[in-house]
């Protein structure tokens, strides 16, 4: 197993611990950032590892309490960060992208 400061560029701290493998993923909250997940089998997702710990909020979490989906407002913007090993959906990047301000990915 890895783990470490693989995310040690980002403006808050967030550790990752690597475990590739299907887990059900379970919402925290209603929020924006979940339509990432919008068309794939909630049951069974790929991921490729977890956020033992972080500086951020947890939007989504593996059966065994593991954070798959963490977000930090940073300024005016926000940081995602996420272990899910799929393309984000359609809804989420026209969501994300169809905006007044300048999104980066």
């Amino acid at each position: 197993m890895c783990t470490g400061d693989a995310y040690d560029w980002l403006p808050f701290p967030v550790t990752y611990s690597f475990a590739y493998g299907p887990r059900a993923v379970h919402y925290t909250c209603e929020n924006e950032c979940t339509t990432l997940f919008n068309g794939y089998d909630l049951a069974a997702i790929e991921c490729d590892g977890t956020f033992p710990e972080h500086d951020g909020e947890t939007l989504a979490l593996s059966v065994s309490g593991d954070a798959l989906l963490v977000k930090k407002t940073v300024g005016d913007g926000m940081v995602l960060v996420t272990s899910i090993h799929e393309y984000p959906s359609a809804e989420f990047l026209k969501r994300f992208t169809c905006s007044d301000k300048e999104t980066l990915f």
